[in-house]
């Protein structure tokens, strides 16, 4: 059984439980592309701005992995001007 950490901040805290989750991954496969955590959470990719994997800012196409943290930001959290590059909307 796999496991990859949830964070979610403002407006997509209550998509989750609370705002860490952890997601249990029934996959045979240990790569889930993000698009597909964020299927999984009901989270559409308009409603995050930015996600940071493992501390680090991530693209929408990175994958993930057990093990994994994964922090997810609304558009209306403020971001750091350098993180402009992996924003998903605007």
């Amino acid at each position: 059984m796999q496991q990859i950490e949830v964070y979610a901040y403002g407006s997509l805290q209550p998509v989750l439980k609370d705002s860490r989750n952890w997601l249990e991954d029934a996959l045979s496969d240990a790569h889930l592309p993000l698009i597909e955590l964020l299927h999984r959470l009901d989270i559409t990719q308009g409603q995050v701005q930015l996600v940071m994997l493992n501390h680090c800012p991530a693209a929408m196409d990175a994958v993930v992995r057990s093990g994994d943290r994964v922090a997810l930001f609304p558009p209306e959290y403020p971001i750091f001007a350098d993180w402009k590059d992996y924003r998903s909307v605007g």
